[in-house]
């Protein structure tokens, strides 16, 4: 006898047959030939100045009181995994684009130890309410699920909360991105105690000019953080 989610992953697949999302070839939502095209991110930079730095790392001379420690990406934000962020975002076939972006993320990030201590928390970069109630699901948790459970790490939703809508960041400029995000997000106040002398980790996932975790960031650390990284699928 099948299982609910059994159930549900058949009828699923009858609904959407398993053709690649970026080349369309059926068999797989990503084909062997899309995933083997991934730019997996072998080089960081400091979120910063933009220069090569060990692990994403924000260099010592360009890390300020409010900065963010460091931002890690796992591919670059182009061909097919471009193709499974703008599904990701959308039904039905967030679950789908999610199934592989979990296999990827798995594949890449595996050594937590080395990056971050096991006593921070996963912060995932909350959407606005109505955005939330429009979409049913915000993208950045899903990565946040695959990260804790890798990491075994906890995740911690409701510290940050979203203030208004905004616009797409992926139609602006990095100019109109780093305006964009100004006032954007803030502290819940039910929760700021709860930041003191704490390590995060913001998740997205993607991150061009790194504005958005950027910004919590500073948010985070003013109010009491001790620590702060950004880790997302992505980087364009």
């Amino acid at each position: 006898m099948f299982s609910p989610s059994q159930i549900f992953n058949q009828l699923l697949n009858f609904l959407l047959p398993r053709f690649c999302v970026h080349c369309g070839k059926f068999g797989h939502y990503l084909c062997q030939d899309c995933y083997n095209k991934i730019e997996f991110i072998s080089e960081h930079c400091c979120p910063a100045c933009r220069r090569p730095a060990i692990d994403g790392f924000t260099h010592a001379t360009c890390l300020t009181n409010w900065g963010i420690d460091a931002i890690m990406s796992a591919a670059k934000y182009q061909g097919s995994v471009r193709s499974l962020v703008k599904k990701l975002k959308y039904k039905p076939y967030a679950i789908k684009a999610y199934e592989e972006i979990d296999l990827i993320l798995r594949r890449y990030f595996t050594e937590p130890e080395q990056l971050f201590p096991n006593n921070a928390i996963l912060i995932p970069i909350p959407l606005h309410p109505k955005k939330l109630q429009k979409r049913g699901f915000n993208q950045a948790e899903f990565v946040a699920q695959t990260l804790s459970s890798i990491w075994k790490l906890p995740i911690q939703k409701d510290l940050l909360q979203r203030t208004r809508q905004g616009v797409d960041q992926t139609s602006l400029s990095r100019k109109e991105r780093i305006k964009n995000v100004h006032g954007l997000y803030r502290i819940n106040p039910q929760t700021e105690e709860s930041l003191r002398g704490k390590r995060f980790i913001l998740v997205d996932d993607v991150t061009t000019t790194g504005a958005t975790l950027k910004k919590c960031a500073r948010l985070l650390k003013q109010n009491g953080a001790n620590k702060v990284w950004g880790a997302t699928f992505a980087r364009d």
